[in-house]
């Protein structure tokens, strides 16, 4: 099943490790078969495919839509200030909170989040509280972080996934388009 390696394929992408163990990619066609779904699933996904024609596919030369996380700053199309204007201002609403848990918040790994973070650190807007596993810290805002991050708050109160540049955008909304698909009769219902 190519879906279950590529979600496999996604966790890596994030740092994740994939279980083999666990990995339902890693089962054997039989056990696969083997899996059967709800009936509250069963039903819409039958249905769904009751509905659509056998040709609806993407584009033959289009490769299926799989983000990868950045695993550099440049790979993020962002400058460095985006992403410390976020780290911010998610800082202010947490309180203390761990670099891991900054990285999932803005959808980054935390390599890269690191390094983000030490140079808020060195700026003197952020200082350490503790340490986790894992060369881990739990971090905290200064006083100088807090008025900062209330100020961009007031320009803009977004903290959450980084965004993404517009052109990799474009890109996975055309590479997830249904535009090549034909609805059968099927979808027609009587007026």
């Amino acid at each position: 099943m190519t879906e279950l390696s590529e979600i496999d394929d996604l966790l890596a992408s994030f740092g994740f490790a994939v279980s083999t163990l666990s990995s339902p990619a890693a089962r054997s066609e039989e056990d696969r078969e083997s899996v059967t779904r709800p009936e509250y699933v069963e039903a819409p996904v039958s249905e769904v495919r009751r509905l659509l024609p056998g040709d609806c596919t993407a584009p033959k030369t289009a490769k299926a839509f799989l983000p990868h996380a950045p695993d550099t700053l440049e790979q993020t199309g962002l400058h460095i200030t985006e992403l410390t204007d976020i780290i911010l201002k998610y800082m202010v609403y947490r309180g203390r909170e761990t670099g891991f848990n900054v990285g999932r918040q803005l959808g980054l790994k935390f390599p890269l989040i690191d390094s983000v973070l030490k140079v808020l650190k060195s700026e003197h807007l952020i200082t350490y509280r503790g340490s986790v596993n894992g060369a881990d810290y739990v971090y905290e805002l200064t006083r100088l972080g807090r008025e900062r991050a209330m100020e961009l708050s007031q320009r803009c109160t977004y903290f959450g996934a980084a965004p993404v540049p517009l052109r990799q955008y474009v890109e996975s909304v055309r590479s997830q388009s249904i535009s090549n698909c034909k609805p059968s009769l099927a979808w027609r219902t009587p007026a």
